[in-house]
């Protein structure tokens, strides 16, 4: 596969001549500002907002929350040669795409043993990612394979093996997907039946081997 690098140049940019996307879709909270902050603050702006040459100037896909919090910076950019219709392909499938990523839980442990942060946010957001690691939060496409019908007494039933992780957080179940808000987030989304079910699994697996090695 031939791959093109979209990126044409890198640039310093005064935040406030970045122009927001209008495509944006994603929503940032109070508690993630607070906790960008913090990391501003112990760490530094240490990565580039990714942006595209419209018709009105250069247009963030990337990177409003930095953008927002430091208004009076010259921020690094990368400037890509996309139009408008791939921009749209790349804002509303960025984040999605690294959500997707799964988790090292040995490494990210090793990792909180020797790196504390100063601030007690950022600590408790890494915490919160470790805890919730035996709950996947993305659907490898081999789950797909082990979809089936289920009934409502084992949906139940799997929901209680859950230990509370999504448990509090289902709101409504409807024949084919249930509605559920993240317990990090507040973010609602649905997920049919099956997958929670298949998703369940693994994670007792998970729990499971975990166990047996300690």
């Amino acid at each position: 596969m031939q791959i093109k690098d979209r990126i044409i140049d890198f640039r310093r940019v005064p935040a406030q001549e970045l122009l927001e996307n209008p495509n944006n879709w994603r929503v940032h909270g109070y508690t993630q500002k607070e906790t960008m902050k913090d990391a501003f603050e112990e760490i530094g702006f240490a990565d580039a907002v990714i942006a595209w040459e419209s018709p009105e100037g250069l247009m963030l896909i990337d990177g409003h929350l930095r953008k927002d919090l430091a208004p009076d910076m010259e921020i690094p950019v990368l400037v890509t040669d996309l139009n408008q219709e791939e921009a749209d392909k790349l804002i509303m499938s960025y984040d999605p795409l690294s959500a997707m990523a799964g988790i090292d839980s040995s490494t990210l442990q090793a990792l909180i043993d020797k790196a504390a942060f100063d601030s007690e946010t950022l600590n408790n957001m890494i915490r919160n990612v470790a805890e919730s690691v035996t709950v996947p939060h993305v659907i490898p496409s081999t789950y797909y394979d082990e979809f089936r019908e289920l009934t409502d007494e084992e949906i139940q039933r799997r929901q209680e093996e859950m230990e509370g992780h999504f448990a509090n957080y289902v709101t409504e179940i409807e024949e084919g997907h249930i509605d559920l808000a993240c317990p990090n987030c507040g973010h609602d989304f649905q997920m049919d039946r099956a997958t929670l079910m298949s998703q369940t699994r693994e994670a007792n697996k998970l729990r499971q081997e975990q166990q047996n090695g300690s």
